[in-house]
């Protein structure tokens, strides 16, 4: 009777929607023992509706087992999560961007590693939609902040040669927080040059209350700070976004990487898309590099600043040094 029920309710709202595409999702737990705790319930039913937010072949998700031990993964990520940024089981790590044209290491982007004592590493794309889901991201976000400014500030003092570092953004980051002022006050805090970080946005942040995120960017950039575009092409208003804001670098998606040695397509939309972005005057750079073809062909068409394994693989601090 539910999985009917679903259906009708999917159809009924697809006669009443307009011009905004709703997609009607549910996650079903069989309950089987009446003494169990309706929470518990209610939280497997929603790991199954969360499993399929991405799949839209799929409208309903029974909770099974696998999806059980991904709900205690989940758990284990929120319950230890304050525990692993005290004793600092969470690091940041670098991965280096260099210019096409010369090679040279222009920049890196700040990322994290969670490196637990006892399970060893846990992968950012295990931990990062668990936070954004429960809106803990923030908590990840300020700890880079801090980790990249104070590492700049100990370059500065040890004499040290230093290049740009990226820090990437939530859309939960400018909903909780006053963003342009904690980045200020960390800035003025450790003494750094605001022309030192760039902050990237990913495309699909902007498309959950677009208006008031951009605004929020307009101040960062107002403030001096340089916004990049992160992941262009993964979504489906890059062009609008292109038209109506201004950023200052645009990271193209490595999903045009893909198929790259047995189709053109790619390459033609790749050579297209660095020409226009280039013609808006808003630099380049794109992502997810592997071989040297790859790299020769982005050079060819004019990409300013290449990242991904080909250049290097996110590392620690210290080793990060050696590269510049």
């Amino acid at each position: 009777q539910v999985i009917p029920n679903i259906r009708s309710i999917r159809d009924r709202i697809k006669l009443v929607q307009r011009n905004i595409n709703i997609e009607l999702k549910a996650g079903i737990y069989i309950c089987e023992n009446e003494d169990m705790d309706v929470i518990r319930c209610c939280d497997r039913a929603r790991v199954a509706c969360i499993s399929i937010k991405k799949m839209y072949d799929l409208e309903y998700k029974i909770y099974d087992e696998e999806l059980g031990g991904t709900l205690r993964k989940m758990q284990q990520i929120l319950d230890n999560l304050d525990e692993a940024l005290e004793k600092k089981y969470i690091q940041g790590y670098y991965q280096p961007i260099v210019r096409a044209y010369t090679g040279k290491v222009c920049a890196w982007e700040a990322l994290v590693r969670w490196i637990d004592p006892v399970k060893g590493m846990i992968y950012p794309n295990e931990v990062i939609p668990v936070l954004e889901e429960y809106r803990l991201i923030p908590k990840i976000d300020a700890f880079v902040m801090e980790e990249v400014f104070s590492k700049y500030q100990q370059q500065m003092r040890n004499k040290r040669e230093s290049v740009p570092v990226s820090i990437n953004l939530s859309r939960i980051d400018f909903e909780v927080v006053h963003l342009a002022s904690f980045i200020d006050e960390l800035m003025e805090k450790y003494d750094c040059p605001k022309d030192m970080f760039h902050f990237e946005v990913t495309e699909s942040a902007l498309m959950e209350n677009p208006q008031f995120i951009l605004e929020q960017i307009s101040k960062l950039r107002e403030k001096g700070y340089q916004i990049w575009m992160d992941d262009f092409g993964s979504g489906y208003s890059s062009l609008n976004l292109l038209k109506d804001h201004q950023f200052d670098l645009v990271k193209i998606d490595m999903d045009f990487l893909r198929d790259f040695d047995t189709t053109e397509k790619g390459k033609i939309i790749l050579r297209h898309i660095v020409s226009m972005i280039k013609n808006l005057n808003i630099h380049t750079l794109v992502e997810g590099v592997e071989t040297l073809e790859q790299f020769e062909f982005l050079r060819s068409i004019g990409c300013e600043m290449i990242q991904g394994y080909l250049i290097g693989r996110p590392m620690p601090f210290i080793e990060g040094l050696e590269c510049i």
